[in-house]
């Protein structure tokens, strides 16, 4: 932004901060090396710098690196590592690490399965504003697994994703169920959530 796209510069800079032991620096060369020439992606060597990063503090390296380690990407596979590094993102309230968790919870790859834990952490993350977490928030009410069933939140919760560009025809049949009094108050409950 507000210069000509120069990846190859951008590099060279990235480098000269990473030899400081910049811990963005290093996630960034990550990036840039999962993003390849456009025909290859190294993954090994992004796995490498997301754990230096990582080390350092880095939120996001700790994010990248944790879906590496799940998927076998550039790394061994290992889902309970993945799951660390992960939660410990999340609980320094890394947004995109909370769904990931949630995730992980809810399905029990790499620890054990707990749905309400993970309905914590989606919800966590809905409040964060990430639209996939409110789809799985509002997925969770509807269905009562990991919380206390509740089709007005869920149909809240679906509507905020929804006009965050997530649609899910399945939860749009659970608000059209409700009464009518039951749509006034998950309105009401959106306009004051959105400040309209």
């Amino acid at each position: 932004k507000g210069t000509d796209k120069d990846k190859a510069g951008a590099k060279i800079l990235l480098e000269q901060a990473a030899a400081q032991n910049h811990p963005g620096a290093f996630y960034n060369l990550g990036v840039l090396a999962i993003e390849g020439d456009g025909l290859t992606k190294d993954f090994v060597t992004a796995a490498g710098l997301f754990r230096k990063a990582a080390d350092l503090g880095d939120l996001d390296a700790l994010y990248s690196l944790g879906l590496l380690l799940r998927e076998g990407q550039g790394v061994e596979k290992n889902p309970a590592e993945a799951a660390a590094l992960l939660l410990k993102a999340a609980q320094e309230k890394h947004v995109n690490s909370m769904v990931e968790i949630g995730v992980m919870l809810f399905n029990g790859i790499g620890v054990q399965k707990d749905e309400t834990a993970a309905a914590n952490w989606f919800l966590k993350a809905a409040v964060g504003g990430n639209p996939i977490a409110q789809n799985r928030v509002a997925r969770l009410y509807a269905s009562g697994r990991g919380v206390t069933q509740d089709k007005v939140e869920a149909s809240f919760w679906h509507v905020i994703a929804r006009a965050r560009g997530l649609p899910d025809e399945w939860l749009d049949g659970v608000l059209n169920g409700l009464t009518a009094e039951e749509k006034i108050k998950v309105q009401a409950d959106v306009e004051r959530y959105l400040g309209t």
